[in-house]
Formats: C-alpha cells, sequence, structure tokens
C-alpha cells in the first residue's frame, strides 16, 4: 500500500480519556504483565495510574488515590491527601517515609507499607510506575517535586539505580512542553520561589519507559500517531488532537475503541480547602478560596 493511500483517522482525546488509553498500554506492556505474574509492581497513586491498577485487580484501591495535581487556582494537593495530613501523618518526613504506594506481589494487592520498605524489596524484573507531569520535545518526562531531595520520586531513582527495577512513565501529550526537562529543571528551585499559585515546586527529569498516546496507539493497534492541536473549553481544557495512520482494519479498531472511551465518565477528585491547610510548602494566602 503506498502512503498516499493509508487511510487516516482525525480524533480528539480529553486528559481522561488519554489516561484510560496509555494505562491499557501500560498493562501490555512485557515488564509489567512479567511482574505481575511474578514479582513486584509498585504504583505511585495519581489519576494516571488509578486506571492502570484498576486493569490490574479490577478496581481502585481505597484510601488515598491521588495526591499532588494541577487546579485552576495553582499546584495543590487532593482532599485525601490534606485530610491524611491534617491527621498528623508521614507530611514533612524525608521520602522514604511515604506510605501511599500501592504494591502488588505476583498480581496481588498488598498490605500498605513505606515506600522505602518497597523500595528496599524491589529489583531486576520488577516495575514502578509513576504519573509525571510534563513531557519534552526530546520524548523524555519530568516529574514535580515539593519535598527536599527531590522526594519520593528522588528516593525511587536513587533505588532503581541501585538494584535494577524498571521505570515506566505514563504521561499524556497534553503535558506537552517547550524546550527540554534539564533547562526546566535549572528554571525552577522551590527554595528560590518567593511567588507562587500554589505550592512551589522543582521538575526533574526522570529516566524510564515513556508511554503516551503516541505509542499506546502504536503497542494497542499497530498505527502511528501525530498530535496535530491541543487545548479546548468547556470540559475539554487540556485535550489533544490525533491523527492515526495505519492499515485501514487497524485505524478503525482505535477509531472505534477512542469512541467507546468517550462513553465513560472522568474521574471525580475531591479539591482541597485553602483554608487550614497545613501545607506549608504553598504560597497561596492563608484563607484562599480561589
Amino acid at each position: 500500500m503506498s502512503h498516499k493511500a493509508l487511510p487516516l483517522a482525525q480524533l480528539t482525546l480529553t486528559p481522561s480519556q488519554s489516561k484510560r488509553l496509555i494505562a491499557e498500554a501500560v498493562l501490555r506492556l512485557e515488564p509489567v504483565s512479567r511482574a505481575l505474574r511474578h514479582g513486584l509492581v509498585a504504583l505511585h497513586p495519581s489519576t494516571s495510574t488509578a486506571p492502570i491498577i484498576e486493569g490490574m485487580i479490577g478496581r481502585v484501591p481505597n484510601g488515598v488515590r491521588a495526591l499532588g495535581m494541577v487546579r485552576p487556582k495553582g499546584l495543590c494537593i487532593s482532599l485525601e491527601r490534606q485530610q491524611e495530613a491534617r491527621r498528623g501523618d508521614a507530611l514533612g518526613r524525608p521520602a522514604g517515609g511515604f506510605p501511599y504506594t500501592w504494591l502488588l506481589r505476583d498480581g496481588r494487592l498488598q498490605v500498605p507499607t513505606l515506600l522505602a520498605d518497597i523500595l528496599r524489596l524491589m529489583g531486576p524484573g520488577d516495575v514502578y510506575i509513576k504519573g509525571c507531569n510534563a513531557l519534552d520535545r526530546d520524548g523524555l518526562a519530568g516529574v514535580l517535586f515539593a519535598s527536599p531531595g527531590a522526594g519520593t520520586i528522588g528516593a525511587v531513582m536513587a533505588a532503581q539505580r541501585r538494584r535494577g527495577f524498571t521505570i515506566v512513565l505514563p504521561v499524556g501529550l497534553e503535558k506537552a512542553i517547550p524546550g527540554t526537562i534539564a533547562q526546566a529543571s535549572k528554571a525552577t528551585i522551590p527554595g528560590r520561589v518567593k511567588y507562587s499559585t500554589g505550592q512551589r515546586c522543582g521538575v526533574i527529569p526522570v529516566p524510564g519507559r515513556v508511554i503516551s498516546e503516541a505509542e499506546a496507539f502504536k503497542i494497542l493497534f499497530g498505527v502511528g500517531c501525530r498530535p496535530i492541536a491541543a487545548g479546548g473549553v468547556g470540559g475539554g481544557e487540556g485535550s489533544v488532537v490525533l491523527v492515526l495512520e495505519g492499515r485501514e482494519p487497524d485505524v478503525v479498531r482505535a477509531f472505534e475503541h477512542v469512541l467507546e472511551l468517550k462513553k465513560e465518565a472522568p474521574p471525580d477528585i475531591p479539591e482541597a480547602t485553602c483554608a487550614g491547610c497545613p501545607i506549608d510548602r504553598c504560597l497561596m494566602p492563608r484563607g484562599c478560596s480561589a
């Protein structure tokens, strides 16, 4: 078939639809499927990893299901995380004290334990999955952090260098930034941020297997994917417009799958309240209702 004869499909995905698609592709990755059968899979709770663990065990575990996030008012935490902080949990302790990692051993959900203990158990053949906040022009991913030592992701990267497990990074094209993550990391040093709408954060490049919509369509349907536009209004904010190219049966399968994704409602993530928030790294005025 000549290039000109290849059928095209044009479609739009909202961020939540992209996350669902990417989750399906992550589940198809050989290191992930192998670790689910015989090994450890650790996931940092987030709106990117929730559909992944749901695909693994059929549900999202109870408790804190998302942590840091971008809200209209700025960088913030989830209401669940704020409530835990008010109860005097691990807020402010070293990243190794982080108690919010989902852990599967041989495909079975384990009792929550500290991240430091999980990382000591992991080795070659195991997988750590973390949602990201940025995707640069070179296809590298970056993660925001608010705690010293690059937070939980800093602890994970240090452990990965010693223990050799695989890091998988699901990240949508909506998070594409101009330039590189390395340049972005030099531009933002949390301690030097004097003004901020929300939490002050740094960003760090993270090595690992990056899975965006482009990789997802290739893994799931064997079709090429090219982003051509982004943005939206009325609930379409953050959407990406994509063109798919490939054999017609494959393009049709991909297109019909997207139509099914569009039937799902986006997740409802309760918003934290500014009044009385214990997060001292936030620079929003106390009591702000924005």
